[in-house]
């Protein structure tokens, strides 16, 4: 998964430049406030990286399925569509009260409608396939662009949401 963050961490990170008045005034506000709207600004940015990871996802050429064995009962069976995997890439919150960060990657879960398990065997391969890191592919050329572009809908964005506190 690539990310954005204000203070380094997992995947890749930068620091959005010109934004001096604005990081002021977000921390003048409460905690709570600071993170959820660095989270707003974060995911909004990350929506463009989003479009180009999903264009650049590899689709399988036919269905696949696995087996999981539950507990004293039948084994549950879980049914994979080719395109499952192009249609789980999603924008994540991380979990860390600290830092602030979203990521872009493929949702797991079987309860999702969309599971992209088994993202994690196309980037990184098994011993059976060559891994492909699809993300990072379509992240890397768009970042420093995000960074430069969004910058002014930023400015205006925090405005809007200091004014409304």
């Amino acid at each position: 998964m690539t990310g954005i963050n204000q203070q380094g961490g997992s995947g890749s990170s930068f620091a959005i430049e010109g934004m001096d008045e604005l990081i002021r005034k977000i921390k003048a506000l409460p905690d709570r406030t600071k993170r959820l709207e660095v989270l707003k600004i974060l995911r909004r940015q990350m929506n463009p990286i989003k479009k180009a990871v999903r264009d650049n996802t590899p689709i399988a050429t036919r269905s696949s399925s696995r087996s999981v064995k539950s507990v004293g009962g039948q084994p549950k069976r879980y049914k994979y569509e080719p395109e499952n995997l192009k249609k789980s890439i999603g924008i994540f919150t991380g979990k860390s009260r600290l830092m602030p960060a979203v990521y872009v990657g493929p949702a797991m879960g079987a309860k999702r409608k969309y599971d992209g398990y088994y993202g994690f065997f196309v980037i990184y391969g098994t011993k059976f396939m060559k891994g492909d890191d699809f993300v990072r592919k379509a992240a890397a050329p768009l970042i420093q662009n995000v960074t430069k572009v969004m910058t002014t809908d930023l400015k205006k964005y925090i405005d809007k949401r200091i004014k409304q506190l």
